[in-house]
């Protein structure tokens, strides 16, 4: 038999209503029933001669796919590689998004992190070769684009548990497998190279819009086919090309209190009209454009060893070193208006329109603001090493099992911004109009005329026109996770009902450390403003697709910033007034520098069993796990009153007791019922345990009392108890039909809480007065008590919904249409819990519906697919201004894949196939929402307004793929 590698080309959908695809399933289920019906009576008669037909590429990819779900005693959905190395995704995160239940959040245009079932990808748990990965990120949650699809052969998902598997998510894992060289019986190598070009073009000068892909793999066979070799290397240099927007907030600043600027009071003296009172206004907006090059590498390397049936050892390396360099260019300001006592803007012509019951202001002439031109360059580089050992030994009846795992991942990321505007030779801002101000209050971009030439270096000079009390400043984050791991397990094949049996125990180690220093950069000469030097100035950065005339000044940036500043980084290096900048960024204000720390013990046991009655037959599995977990955490608070960083520290002990069934009712013509019910849990985010603090002593009615917030490092897992039914059709190798329902019950559930605070220990932080303030103590809280605002464990609820799939090849109905098929599936996901009480903030990256449908043709050489996958309206946490987390309601998206290829079977270029592929052919926006920040006097207050509108452009590529075996 011959083995390749295969990928799931996959799944993806226009946005459908339920109901509608419920009508749609059960119709393509009768119609599959009557074509398998139809295909069982057109079987060729025994005794004929059938020519063994190899099928490759996607018909290859969902064979592989739907073999390893028919057959897994769990409910599955699996991912296959089409041929060795061949893949038509950037990263595995395309691929997995197509599978049913499943849906990607786009970061920066690119797939980066994965949701399950609706929900947010914390719940989730991802392992490589049957091990928990580490993650680049803040928390444990995967960056799926650090793992080069062509390097990953197959991955499953695991709705229902398989207490085998160490490291399992709550809404799901994600098992990820490199490929196994004895696997194979032929030496085979294959080359791809693919160019790629951005419809965007070069919005920025310092950054291409073209790159390119490529990607080898080796494999091969030593010893008399005992020892198996795999290498495989992937290389992308691609460029990210953004236009972007976004609506800082909205509000009626009339509501605050201040005086109103309107026809009946005008401000300055009655030169100014202001705003009309009582409406809603934008309060700031944003616009630019941003390059990003993005170079990764990736490296894999298997060595299987297998002399006999009773010894199998396989060693895996897996290294992928990622380095980005962004570049942005932006134009933003403040709308801050007179009476909201925080600026000096005001509108002339204002002119207002009745949305949904609220007064909007929507058009008119801004003046009197201060814009900040700003250019911003980020760098980060991300490296993930993995390496393990797996042995297999026969002892007797018994197999032993030993496996041995490092991983280790380490983030480094410079945040750098550099400020510009109209300001004058004390850096003192100008003001500027917005003239013929369009704000759009639904999709789009809000238009507008400035009344300078923003890309004129005279007139944009380097300063601070936003009074930001600084010109420029950069963050440093660094993220270092690593993770040890160790195995010992036994297993044997069993006589009668139970029919197999597996033991062990896993033992694992994680430490993650997190830092985030800043800087603060002044302009040289006691800051004074200067004018970019002709030798340092690129092309001008075009605003023109925002419907905003003119350009933005580009630059050098790290030559403007070695010849113009300087960092303040100690009393000597600061202008004068500003001596105190290195202790204000010295603080550690909860979540700038921490550590978790996790020992991880897990016992497991597992027993299979089978029993034919008649035409049905029961098979599955009965399992158990039982974790034990120790974590603890270190942080900072800071000392205001001796000026120091004082360490804090805490932790937590607990332990888990997950049973698990997985049950399989085999029916006649290929039908199956799958039942799972088990307990599940997910550790929390590790950001969430770190253990500082931000400390604050306040006077309420002339009683101190102390309060806190930050992290928690007592907090306890999420955990649920689940339960699951799946239905299953098939019809030969290549159709099916499924539909499943699933429920969870979430118990201590975590969000954001006062819980009560023990100020003891911690140093008063008031400065000495006289006479001395009373000493604190914890008595000197409130009468109510001291609290402190942390995420901790609490309420539980449900998460619940259906999910469908209709895989078809159409070759069931006549053989003329053999090599077109469609691949569909749907998800209809509701849940009662909230982000906190908050009843407006659904469960984080909860999509109600997600859709996926692929059509496609592949025969005689030729191939042609198009996809599209689709998710509805979600809110998630997103890593807002200044690195803090924020909630961001994300629009439903629907991004269009088309993909065309040829293949040549025979002659002197058999193994050599082209491709041409678009991704994200519609050009979908990336949209976002936010509410109105005064709506509890507004006519409508659940109103929401756009944040942010955001294109990537059209990915181009066309390449060739060369296979030799």
């Amino acid at each position: 038999m011959k083995n390749r590698a295969a990928y799931r080309a996959g799944l993806r959908t226009s946005p459908c209503r339920p109901a509608t695809l419920n009508t749609v399933a059960a119709t393509v289920a009768a119609i599959l029933y009557g074509a398998g019906a139809s295909a069982q009576a057109a079987a060729a008669p025994a005794g004929d001669v059938i020519e063994e037909v190899i099928v490759t590429g996607l018909r290859h990819s969902i064979e592989t796919s739907i073999a390893t779900k028919r057959k897994s005693e769990s409910i599955v959905e699996s991912v296959s590689a089409e041929d060795i190395g061949k893949l038509p995704d950037v990263s595995i995160a395309e691929s997995l998004a197509r599978l049913p239940g499943l849906a990607a959040q786009r970061v920066n245009g690119r797939a980066q992190v994965i949701s399950i079932r609706g929900m947010a990808p914390r719940y989730a748990s991802t392992l490589l070769n049957g091990r928990e990965m580490v993650s680049t990120g803040d928390n444990r949650s995967i960056e799926y684009d650090q793992f080069p699809s062509e390097l990953i052969n197959q991955a499953n998902v695991y709705k229902t548990p398989d207490s085998t598997l160490v490291g399992q998510g709550l809404s799901g894992t994600v098992d990820m497998h490199t490929v196994r060289p004895l696997d194979f019986h032929k030496r085979t190598f294959s080359f791809n190279a693919r160019g790629e070009n951005n419809s965007n073009g070069q919005l920025n000068a310092d950054t291409s819009a073209s790159g390119e892909r490529l990607s080898a793999s080796y494999i091969d066979q030593f010893a008399g086919g005992t020892i198996g070799l795999a290498l495989g290397y992937a290389y992308l240099n691609t460029p990210n090309q953004e236009r972007h927007y976004k609506s800082w907030w909205w509000a009626d600043t009339s509501q605050w209190g201040g005086p109103t600027c309107a026809n009946a009071n005008p401000c300055n003296g009655g030169t100014d009209p202001g705003k009309p009172i009582s409406a809603i206004a934008l309060q700031g907006l944003e616009a630019g454009a941003a390059s990003t090059k993005q170079i990764r590498n990736g490296l894999m390397a298997v060595v299987e060893f297998k002399p006999n049936d009773h010894i199998h050892s396989t060693v895996d390396l897996y290294y992928s070193k990622f380095n980005q360099v962004e570049n942005r260019r932006t134009l933003m300001s403040d709308f801050s208006s007179a009476d909201s006592g925080w600026g000096g803007a005001y509108y002339v012509n204002p002119m207002t329109s009745v949305i949904d019951g609220n007064t909007i202001l929507t058009s008119g002439d801004l003046k009197g603001i201060h814009p900040t031109d700003l250019s911003t360059l980020n760098k980060r580089q991300d490296d993930i090493k993995a390496a393990g050992w797996n042995l297999e030994a026969g002892l007797g009846k018994w197999t032993g099992v030993f496996d041995l795992s490092y991983s280790k991942a380490h983030r480094e990321e410079q945040n750098a911004e550099l400020q510009a505007g109209s300001v004058d030779n004390l850096n003192t801002p100008l003001g500027v109009n917005f003239d013929n101000l369009r704000i759009v209050v639904g999709p789009g971009r809000t238009t507008l005329t400035p009344s300078i030439d923003y890309s004129n270096p005279t007139l944009n000079r380097l300063g601070d026109p936003g009074g930001w009390h600084r010109d420029g400043r950069s963050e440093f984050p660094t993220v270092d996770d690593q993770l040890k791991s160790a195995r010992v397990g036994f297993k044997r094949d069993l006589d009668g009902f139970f029919s197999h049996f597996e033991t062990g125990a896993n033992y694992s180690e994680r430490s993650k450390d997190y830092s985030r220093t800043e800087v603060y950069y002044f302009l040289n000469n006691n800051r004074t403003p200067a004018s970019v030097s002709s030798d340092l100035l690129f092309r001008p950065t075009s605003l023109q697709f925002g419907g905003i005339p003119g350009n933005l000044m580009a630059f050098d940036f790290f030559g403007v910033l070695a010849k113009y500043y300087t960092p303040c980084t100690s009393a000597t290096t600061c202008p004068p007034g500003y001596q105190n900048v290195p202790q204000d960024l010295a603080k550690n204000w909860s979540d700038r520098i921490w550590s978790v720390d996790e020992k991880v013990s897990t016992a497991y046991a597992k027993v299979n069993f089978r029993k034919e009655h008649g035409s049905v037959t029961t098979h599955g599995n009965l399992g158990l796990q039982v974790v034990h977990a120790n974590q603890q955490a270190t942080g900072f608070y800071w000392d205001d009153l001796n000026k120091a960083n004082v360490p804090l520290v805490g932790g937590k002990s607990y332990t888990d007791i997950l049973p698990s069934l997985n049950l399989v009712l085999d029916l006649p013509k290929d039908s199956y019922v799958r039942v799972g019910v088990a307990k599940e849990m997910a550790r929390p985010n590790m950001e969430d345990m770190r253990a500082g603090l931000s400390v604050s002593v306040g006077d309420q009615s002339s009683h101190y009392n102390w309060s806190a917030s930050g992290g928690n490092p007592g907090l306890e897992p999420w955990r649920s108890d689940s339960f699951d039914v799946s239905f299953e059709k098939y019809f030969g190798k290549r159709s099916y039909f499924a539909v499943a329902t699933f429920y969870k019950h979430l118990k201590n559930f975590v969000y954001s809480q006062s819980v009560p605070f023990d100020p003891t220990g911690f140093i008063d932080p008031r400065p000495p007065t006289v006479p001395p303030a009373p000493p604190l103590v914890p008595a000197n809280c409130n009468p109510s008590g001291c609290y402190k605002t942390v995420l901790a464990n609490g309420h539980d609820g449900l998460v619940a919904g259906q999910e469908y799939t209709v895989v078809l090849n159409f070759g069931l109905f006549t053989q003329s249409l053999d090599g077109y098929g469609l691949e569909m599936n749907a998800s209809d996901t509701r849940s009662n819990l909230h982000e906190g009480n908050d009843l407006n903030v659904p469960l984080d990256g909860l999509s109600g519906q997600v859709i996926n449908i692929t059509g496609f043709y592949e025969k005689h050489g030729w191939s042609a697919r198009i996809s599209n996958r689709h998710r509805s309206k979600f809110t998630t946490t997103v890593r807002g201004t200044f690195g803090a987390n924020v909630p961001s309601a994300i629009l439903a998206e629907s991004i269009v894949d088309l993909q065309l290829g040829y293949a040549f079977e025979s002659g002197r270029l058999h193994g050599l196939s082209v491709l041409f592929q678009v991704n994200n052919l519609r050009d979908a926006p990336y949209e976002t929402q936010v509410g109105n920040s005064t709506n509890y006097a507004a006519p409508n207050p659940a109103m929401l307004f756009p944040e942010r509108f955001t294109t990537y452009g059209r990915e181009y590529l066309f390449g060739i793929n060369y296979k030799i075996n």
